[in-house]
């Protein structure tokens, strides 16, 4: 288990797979309920194939810190991907490519987009998290704006329907049954 720390002085952590002369350093971003842990697999098969790959934890998942499902301000990401890279490239001056899947995939963009000054040598974006692919209830819209100033850190389940998230069912049964999640 390796840790880097956040500006904000909150404990990362991330997995590597180092390749023994890499082609690039792969730096893997998960989605919103998941955690670096499930991209094992994804490590290993990039590593073998001559990437060295870097499988973070954002905070509030997996084994980082943080409070579960709360975010003060979505720059925090930012700066922890920040953070992140410099990590990395004491440990290789290989090309970094960000490999974003779903909310990581959203950061990924976000930072693109906002850090032009710190190049990626490429990014595989994967179904990106721009938006709901539903429409919520009026109420609820109402009732989290109200409670968001209110309470901010008050935790709203989510329900996430494990067998909508691959066409694999050993994946999705795998991912019910991760307690990390």
């Amino acid at each position: 288990m390796l840790t880097l720390t956040a500006p904000d002085g909150t404990q990362l952590v991330y997995d590597a797979y180092e390749a023994t002369a890499p082609r690039a350093a792969v730096l893997a971003l998960h989605g919103w309920f998941d955690h670096a842990g499930r991209w094992r697999e994804t490590g290993e098969r990039l590593c073998a194939a001559g990437y060295s790959a870097y499988l973070l934890d954002l905070r509030g998942h997996g084994r980082s810190g943080g409070r579960p499902g709360h975010l003060s301000r979505f720059s925090q990401l930012l700066g922890d991907l920040q953070a992140f890279r410099r990590v990395v490239r004491i440990r290789t001056e290989r090309p970094q490519v960000l490999l974003g899947l779903s909310f990581g995939g959203l950061v990924a963009l976000r930072y693109l987009e906002t850090q032009p000054s710190d190049p990626i040598a490429g990014a595989v974006i994967a179904g990106p998290w721009l938006g709901l692919a539903f429409r919520p209830p009026a109420w609820k819209l109402i009732g989290g704006r109200i409670l968001a100033d209110l309470w901010p850190t008050l935790p709203i389940p989510a329900r996430l329907d494990p067998d909508t998230l691959s066409r694999d069912p050993a994946v999705n049964q795998a991912y019910a049954e991760d307690a990390a999640v």
